[in-house]
Order: structure tokens, then C-alpha cells, then sequence
């Protein structure tokens, strides 16, 4: 309810600047190359960007179409639509300077990369070294100065301690006490602790290097352990730069070994880790970790390599006991989301699954029994009329196609569904029935084929040779 809360005051502050934005453009001036780098231009065609929420149901942005010199953190209550300094960003611009030798201090960002729940801390990465920024008294503070860079860093749900990983060991770090925590000590070059491997990076969790998991009560950290010892190595050669590179990297081609992964458990603290005990052999990838909201257990997702068969393990925090709670299934592929939900009433979560031909809510008791449906229905479809959208979407038949850029257009389409079922639902169907008539795997492969016997044939004819054409 918080971050549906949040997202209606988002999406009504922006639709607040957004309709306002036109009549500020109707006196059009002339575009020539000068204007075209003014940065004046960029900052009338600029939002205020949302940092971040805070506990306490409130924003912290940053509004770029301000003068440099008068930009600074701002906090915005929406329910009142009030605006007021966040930081005080000369001071700590001037505390940042003292942390850096004369002459050598990097620019200032009064924008942290994170900043925790309570707005009173802010983060910083810089050169691969840890800063923390005091927010309330805009003072800095250096967490680490290592030879090693640290990256992948998040602050604990509580906002008093860090977490971060160092080379391939996963690091904690008590902001009060001004203490580090080594929680892994046995990563090697194809040991991983808390950072993901190649495969895991591009094709699980989204070019985002996610490999641990701060529990509910900030005290202890779930991660993931990757052993690609057995995976192939490769090497890209680099000819951008003036003297070519040759990249190492181990990549798991079609058929060959993925990496073996394992999920364990760390107390800040304490030097042992309890590991997931789920059979190894039931599994092929872990795709998501995310604690219950008690901490006591945190519960694992896991896919075979056939990505068919999702299974979901709640994991006992200090026993690592693991048990089957749920299993999704599906003929074609499982796409993996974050749609997990748990209740606050402790025995009840929501999962998204596509067990009816279409994405829609599950409730579940925490021993795994299905209760209800809660989304049903074929759903429709808005679409911006880009690309390959035309092709995809009939007009007032499976959908609706709206011009790009176009808010109102999009706000009216999609009002019009809500308020119509009846629409909803024939327009839902028609675009089921258009898919598998015209976009089944047999069909795509067979235009694709004919495409490239298409291409080859007027090759020939054109007396060229296949090599070339190769």
C-alpha cells in the first residue's frame, strides 16, 4: 500500500509538470546549432528527478532546471505539494573538500547513489572507495581506503550499516561503531561471494550486480556463492583503444556447463555461514532471494536449465533447513519477475504467474496452498505506435495505438478501458486469438526461413558468391 501510495503522488506531480510543460512551449524559438547546446534548453525540457522515498512517505528530488549554483537536495510532501532544502549543499560541499588532498578533490555530486529510509544518511562511491554523507549536518565520512575497490553497495534496511563486496568477498560495515565486518573470507577468481558471474549478471538479474540480500532486522545478509571453475573461458579482443586488450572472460556457450551456485546466510559477527539446504540437483539457476517479514526466513526461487519448472523454497535462517512451498510449470518458458509479495497477516504471499496463458496474482497460504485467483481476464492492450507496434496491435480491434509523446492520448486510452469490461475483455481476447494465429513459434520460424532463402536466392541471381554473402 506504501509503494502504490507512492506511485500515485509521483504520477500526480508529474502529470502536474507535464500538462504545464505545453503552455510554457506555445512561443517556439528558432533551433540552430548554438541553442541546440544551450544547456538552458536541456533544463526547460527537464523534470525534477525523484531520488528517492522516504519512510515517512515523502520525496527527496533534485530539479535540474534550477540554476546550478541554486540546486540542492528538496524534499516534497505530496500531500501538500510543499518543497523544502534537503541538504545543505555548500557545506557539505566544503566538508567533501577536506577529505581530498589539495588539488585532487573530485567534483561534487550533491546527488548520493542511495540514501537510506530515515533521510539521514546518503551514500557515495568514489574511485571505488566508500564515503557516507551525514545529511541533517552535512558532513562526510570515509568508510573504506583500500588498495581493492569495493563496489555493489547498499545500506541495510535499518540505514545504520553497509554492505558491500571487496574483490570477491562480501564485506559489512557498522556506521556508528566505525566497524567492518569480513562476512566470506574463501572467494577466489572463480569463487564468488555476493558479486554475480557473467551469466548471472546479463541473463537473471538484469546487468545489475545483485548477490546478496540484507534480512528485515539489518542483521544478517543472505548471499549467493558462484563457482564458475568448470565454466569455458573466452577472450574478446578490445581494437578500440590505440593499443588492442584482450578481455578475459568465462562464458557458458550452448550446451556446456553453467556455473554451480548456492545460497548461505551470514550473522554480522560471526565467521560461518549456513548454507540453503536445497538439493543441488533440483536445480539449475537461483533466480531471486527475498526475506519474510520476520527474518527468521527467507525464501529461494530456482528454475531448471529447460527454464520450465519454477520451484519456491522457504529457507530457515539459523538451521538452513529448506522446504518446497510452491512449484510453477510451464510448456514454453517461466518469465522470472520480482512479483512476490508477503502479507502482513504472516501466512499468506502473493505470486504472479502465467498458469492461464496471461500474467495475473496468486494468493497462497505460507505452506504453499493455493487460495484464489486475484487478477483475471484477457488483459488489452495500449501501445505508443512505434517500431514494430503497428504490426502487433490492430486498431480498436486487439488494442489501442496511441502517437508517441503524446500523455493525454495515453491517459485517455487508458481510461477508457478501465471504465469499459465489456471492451476490456473483447479487445483481450481478440488479441489472444491474433497471437496465436499469427505470431506462433512454426509461423515466425517459417518467415524467417523465407526471408533468408529470400535474401540467398536474389544473391544468386546476382552472380555473387554464398562466401561473400556469409
Amino acid at each position: 500500500m506504501l509503494n502504490l501510495k507512492r506511485r500515485l503522488a509521483f504520477f500526480t506531480f508529474f502529470v502536474v509538470v507535464l500538462v504545464g510543460a505545453p503552455l510554457r512551449a506555445q512561443e517556439q524559438p528558432t533551433l540552430t546549432f548554438d541553442t541546440m547546446r544551450d544547456p538552458a534548453l536541456f533544463q526547460a525540457m527537464s523534470l525534477p528527478r525523484i531520488v528517492t522515498w522516504l519512510d515517512d512517505n515523502t520525496a527527496v528530488l533534485y530539479d535540474v532546471r534550477k540554476p546550478d549554483s541554486l540546486r540542492t537536495l528538496e524534499r516534497l510532501d505530496p500531500s501538500t505539494g510543499t518543497r523544502t532544502p534537503f541538504l545543505d549543499r555548500a557545506k557539505a560541499a566544503q566538508n567533501f573538500k577536506a577529505l581530498f588532498p589539495e588539488g585532487r578533490t573530485p567534483r561534487f555530486n550533491p546527488v548520493p547513489s542511495a540514501v537510506t529510509g530515515t533521510g539521514r544518511y546518503g551514500l557515495y562511491l568514489i574511485d571505488g572507495d566508500i564515503y557516507v554523507l551525514d545529511i541533517p549536518s552535512a558532513t562526510f565520512s570515509r568508510v573504506t581506503q583500500t588498495p581493492e575497490q569495493e563496489k555493489s553497495v547498499t545500506f541495510s534496511p535499518d540505514g545504520m550499516k553497509l554492505a558491500y563486496v571487496r574483490g570477491t568477498d562480501l564485506y559489512a560495515y557498522d556506521i556508528s561503531q566505525k566497524k567492518e565486518y569480513r562476512l566470506t573470507s574463501d572467494g577466489t577468481k572463480t569463487l564468488l561471494n555476493g558479486t554475480l558471474s557473467w551469466v548471472y549478471w546479463e541473463e537473471i538479474f538484469g546487468r545489475r550486480d545483485i548477490g546478496y540480500w540484507w534480512s528485515g532486522d539489518s542483521k544478517a545478509v543472505a548471499y549467493l556463492q558462484t563457482d564458475e571453475s568448470m565454466v569455458s573461458v573466452q577472450h574478446y579482443v578490445d581494437i578500440t583503444p590505440w593499443s588492442p586488450t584482450v578481455t578475459e572472460q568465462r562464458y557458458p556457450k550452448v550446451g556446456e556447463k553453467n556455473p554451480v551456485v548456492r545460497v548461505g546466510v551470514v550473522e554480522l559477527g560471526a565467521d560461518k555461514t549456513v548454507w540453503a539446504q536445497i538439493p543441488p540437483t533440483a536445480f539449475e539457476y537461483v533466480m531471486r532471494v527475498n526475506w519474510l517479514p520476520d527474518s527468521r526466513q527467507f525464501c529461494v526461487r530456482t528454475l531448471n536449465r529447460l527454464q520450465t519448472e519454477l520451484s519456491l523454497y522457504f529457507v530457515d535462517r539459523v538451521s538452513g533447513k529448506g522446504r518446497l512451498i510452491a512449484t510453477d510449470a510451464d510448456s514454453g518458458w517461466i518469465n522470472i519477475t520480482d512479483d512476490l509479495y508477503f502479507l502482513n497477516d504472516g501466512a499468506h504471499f502473493l505470486m504472479s504467474s502465467e498458469r492461464d496463458g496471461y500474467t495475473h496474482l496468486y494468493r497462497f497460504t505460507n505452506d504453499g496452498k493455493l487460495v484464489n485467483q486475484i487478477t483475471k481476464g484477457d488483459p488489452s492492450v495500449v501501445a505508443t505506435r512505434v517500431g514494430g507496434n503497428p504490426e502487433l496491435v490492430v486498431e480498436g480491434s486487439t488494442g489501442t495505438l496511441v502517437p508517441p509523446r503524446d500523455a493525454s492520448a495515453l491517459a485517455q486510452a487508458i481510461s477508457r478501458y478501465a471504465a469499459d469490461e465489456r471492451l476490456r475483455h473483447d479487445h483481450g481476447a481478440a488479441g489472444r486469438r491474433r497471437v496465436l494465429e499469427e505470431f506462433t513459434l512454426e509461423r515466425m520460424t517459417g518467415r524467417y526461413v523465407e526471408l533468408y532463402e529470400g535474401e540467398i536466392g536474389r544473391k544468386k541471381l546476382r552472380g555473387g558468391r554464398m562466401g561473400n554473402w556469409w
